[in-house]
């Protein structure tokens, strides 16, 4: 998942997403997303962004996204 902040005061709390979830991995039951890009500002992007990657019970997780509306049970 990317994670593109869109003011400066987004970029502390990014940074620590990036730094402290992989320091906890070993204290906890299932490991958390895993930070495999950080993008540096750049040209008419001015803050730093990242990507992580998901897995559950040792499988990659790639998020997927779908134009069809949601069913009718979750409509609110």
């Amino acid at each position: 998942m990317f994670r593109f902040p869109r003011r400066q005061i987004a970029v502390g709390p990014l940074e620590n997403e990036a730094r402290i979830p992989p320091r906890l991995a070993p204290h906890l039951p299932l490991r958390p997303p895993e930070p495999v890009w950080h993008g540096h500002p750049e040209g008419d992007y001015p803050y730093p962004f990242t990507d992580s990657l998901y897995e559950y019970q040792g499988e990659c997780y790639v998020p997927t996204f779908s134009a069809k509306p949601p069913p009718q049970s979750i409509k609110q």
